[in-house]
């Protein structure tokens, strides 16, 4: 496993202890894990290219920062420091496998905030907001969504692990 996916999983751990017991996760634990993780690629694999190294990192935190702070903007349902999360996730996994780590990332967040709804009974409520767009918006119970980029980050891991993406885009 390359060193600053372990950076990544500490940090990630770290964040959803954070998040279940504060409920918040401080710029230090999000932005932290995101210098430490692109220092890592740096130092093990040097500036690299569009698919290691630092520049692969960077590409794909910048890229995640744009996508997802207009979720944030828009208040749909992503806290800004859900957003730095995802930043420090995508600067780790870097370009292009960042791409499908999102994509189990919000598979895991949508399993999550369903299990979630169902938890705190408020399944009902959010089916009907979904429904029927009546302009009130009830409060939303927070979800600690740092789980689901966790699960979704360990999803990632082992699928590149078992398909060798990484691997068959790097030698290409």
């Amino acid at each position: 496993m390359k060193t600053h996916l372990i950076v990544l999983g500490v940090g990630l751990c770290v964040a959803a202890v954070s998040d279940v017991t504060r409920q918040r996760v401080s710029d230090l634990i999000s932005l932290g894990t995101a210098l430490a993780v692109l220092t890592v690629r740096f130092a093990t694999e040097g500036f690299g290219d569009l698919e290691t190294g630092l520049i692969s990192g960077v590409l794909a935190a910048v890229g995640a920062a744009v996508v997802f702070s207009g979720f944030a903007f828009r208040a749909r349902g992503l806290e800004w420091a859900d957003v730095k999360l995802l930043v420090a996730t995508a600067a780790a996994f870097g370009f292009p496998l960042a791409l499908a780590a999102v994509l189990f990332i919000s598979v895991s967040g949508a399993v999550l905030a369903i299990v979630f709804s169902i938890w705190k009974g408020t399944l009902s409520a959010t089916l009907r907001r979904v429904v029927r767009d009546d302009g009130g918006e009830p409060k939303r119970p927070r979800m600690p969504y740092s789980i689901a980029i966790a699960v979704g980050s360990v999803w990632a891991m082992w699928w590149d692990a078992v398909s060798g993406y990484s691997s068959s885009v790097a030698g290409s």
